[in-house]
């Protein structure tokens, strides 16, 4: 998501398709209703699949946007497709409740399993997605996550992120047979469960043009470091977002001693934060 210019990372907004939809019956998948959490459980590797399909039956999955307790409008910036197999796919909104639907974003020929549409920011409360054929021909559509955010903010163009290294632990029982059974636990590769990252952004006045606009942005960054709010952290670059997590900042790890005079150039400034994930479905 890029919101400043040579920038990739980003932060969004929290996932609009989330499990208060399904609770409430708001998600209607043409098929396959047995995966349909799959599509909001932040973890890619995990796949709704549709039953019985080909190139020649149209799948269909639909949604409102949810707050607890309400389908709610919401300003929506960019929908992912995380960890596809669709070919020929069509995104519709309504503000309406899908009366009537405005087609955002069309395409008969995706080649790639991740699909970024940007969209231009819309009020909305409701989407349909649309898939006709897949990228082999007549297999079972299939999508690892389906994210809709509106965009947050970026702190600037230079970004590096170290994710913690995984935790493998074991855990040993004692059976009544005096046996013992063990089992390891840890980290999903492709989960946001039990995820964490160290962070560090480099922000270069030069590239805010005048000290007002770099402290504004500096002032912005605080401010969302400060919130603890949920959010979802796009560290992928480009166009193909092979990592999207549901995050959160862990309040107070950003305060003025995270800001110290940076090492790379003059004028540079180094800002750390620390987040970690919140849970997906």
């Amino acid at each position: 998501m890029n919101i400043f210019p040579g920038a990739y990372p980003a932060f969004l907004t929290r996932n609009y398709l989330n499990r208060h939809a399904e609770k409430a019956g708001d998600l209607i998948v043409s098929s396959g209703s047995e995966t349909q959490k799959r599509l909001f459980d932040m973890d890619p590797l995990s796949r709704w699949q549709s039953v019985g399909s080909s190139d020649l039956v149209t799948e269909t999955i639909e949604f409102g946007l949810w707050m607890p307790g309400a389908r709610a409008s919401h300003d929506v910036s960019v929908v992912l497709f995380q960890n596809h197999n669709v070919k020929g796919l069509t995104l519709e909104h309504s503000d309406t409740n899908g009366a009537p639907w405005t087609t955002g974003f069309a395409s008969a020929a995706l080649a790639e399993k991740n699909t970024r549409a940007v969209l231009v920011t819309t009020a909305m409360d409701r989407i349909k997605v649309s898939m006709t054929t897949t990228q082999t021909a007549n297999e079972e559509k299939k999508i690892g996550d389906i994210i809709v955010a509106g965009a947050a903010f970026q702190p600037g163009p230079f970004f590096e992120y170290k994710p913690e290294a995984p935790r493998v632990t074991q855990k040993t029982a004692k059976m009544a047979d005096g046996s013992l059974r063990g089992q390891n636990i840890g980290r999903s590769a492709g989960s946001s469960h039990f995820w964490a990252a160290k962070c560090s952004w480099i922000l270069d006045p030069a590239d805010y043009g005048t000290a007002e606009l770099f402290d504004a942005a500096l002032a912005t960054f605080q401010d969302f470091g400060l919130q603890g709010r949920q959010f979802v952290f796009l560290p992928a670059p480009g166009d193909r977002p092979g990592e999207a997590r549901l995050c959160r900042v862990r309040p107070g790890t950003y305060n003025d001693p995270y800001i110290k005079a940076s090492e790379f150039a003059d004028g540079m400034l180094a800002v750390q934060m620390v987040i970690e994930e919140v849970g997906g479905a």
